[in-house]
């Protein structure tokens, strides 16, 4: 492909176009936008590609309110060029590719400190939309307005600024729209197993919802070494996706009168591992009866803030069950990503497979009217050709 044009001495405020979410459950409008300069210790990016993930569906729909104040400019899952650096910085200069990390990492805090950067809680903005400073860096250019930025990236716009502890560089040999994805879904997918689950050779493992962080638990299991590991989704398209990155045991929910009694007819006495990659009180209920004494459930897709989870808690006790949560697949980003993308080049990790289609700026919402239907692995944003 050929090389992005980066501006050499960008001035600022930078004007570009990105997708801005104005109302829930509308389509996201194309906007030009301004975008002041890096502050300290911020690094000013050339957004290459970006994912269209559940969660920015989720965001849309208004399913999170407390995570998504409007207008708010959506794209937690990409990659980039550096094209200029705040001062502080000392990570990365101009020019250096990099995949956007939807957490911080501040290292000071007590879960950066006790190995749980994932559930880092150094900075008070994490969740406003805002940056370390309780401002924005993006406003409307006709407006004014300032714009949120959802989790402190905002990878639906041209160009952004990102704290660079939220960056991670990578291999200039790496095409920039396959490392965009390890930056949520495939961390996510594979560290629910790897890192939360801690899944080993020869155990058994359920896998429900074969979208894009599904597909990357199968192949997380399938690394592993897992013995079974079974699909289940209600769509047929994406059981054969689960198929091609491993699984060895599909379900269609939508066949079948009874998933769990399907499981055990598998894996008499349940299975080790059940993994929710939607985000659903009752599929986390059902996946409890899935599993065998000692068990795990892991919550892997975030489920709406209205749901609560209902289990016996007599047979959580009797029976050592555990129903655990995974953020980010408890991402060590520094160490994990650099792992996959490792495990990619020796063609071990699929992401080539995992894009089913690519979209233009403009085209944005017809990845995620693809993506409610459930047509496509995983779409993919490109918004300059690396």
């Amino acid at each position: 492909m050929a090389s992005v044009s980066i501006p050499s001495n960008p001035t600022f405020p930078f004007k570009c176009r990105a997708a801005v979410l104005k109302e829930y459950n509308q389509p996201l409008v194309i906007r030009d936008v301004l975008v002041d300069a890096p502050k300290f210790g911020e690094v000013f990016v050339r957004t290459v590609a970006a994912g269209v993930c559940h969660s920015d569906l989720h965001m849309i729909k208004g399913d999170w309110p407390l995570l998504s104040p409007l207008p708010m400019i959506l794209g937690h899952e990409g990659a980039g060029i550096v094209v200029s650096v705040g001062p502080g910085v000392t990570r990365f200069q101009p020019g250096d590719h990099v995949i956007a990390l939807f957490t911080a990492n501040c290292g000071t805090c007590e879960p950066c400190q006790t190995g749980r950067p994932a559930c880092c809680n150094g900075h008070s903005t994490r969740e406003t939309g805002k940056h370390f400073d309780n401002t924005t860096r993006i406003k409307d250019a006709e407006t004014g307005e300032g714009i949120l930025s959802m989790s402190t990236v905002s990878l639906y716009s041209e160009y952004t600024v990102i704290p660079q502890e939220q960056l991670l560089p990578v291999k200039k040999s790496i095409p920039l729209n396959r490392a965009s994805l390890v930056g949520c879904a495939v961390m996510t997918g594979v560290g629910a197993v790897v890192n939360t689950a801690k899944a080993t050779v020869g155990t058994t493992v359920v896998v429900v919802g074969c979208g894009g962080v599904g597909l990357n638990a199968i192949q997380g299991a399938r690394i592993a070494g897992c013995d079974q590991i079974i699909g289940i989704d209600l769509l047929q398209n994406k059981l054969d996706f689960a198929k091609q990155f491993g699984a060895t045991h599909v379900i269609n929910g939508k066949e079948v009168a009874d998933t769990i009694a399907e499981v055990h007819k598998i894996c008499p006495g349940g299975v080790d591992y059940v993994l929710d990659c939607i985000g659903n009180a009752k599929v986390l209920e059902q996946g409890f009866m899935m599993i065998k004494g000692g068990g795990t459930v892991v919550a892997v897709g975030i489920a709406p803030q209205t749901q609560m989870l209902s289990i016996n808690a007599f047979m959580l006790a009797l029976t050592e069950k555990r129903i655990v949560g995974s953020l980010y697949g408890s991402a060590r980003s520094q160490v994990d990503m650099p792992r996959l993308l490792n495990l990619y080049e020796q063609k071990r990790l699929m992401l080539d497979e995992l894009v089913s289609k690519e979209y233009t700026l403009d085209e944005i919402n017809e990845g995620f009217e693809l993506l409610k239907k459930g047509e496509v692995a995983r779409g993919v944003i490109i918004l300059a050709r690396d």
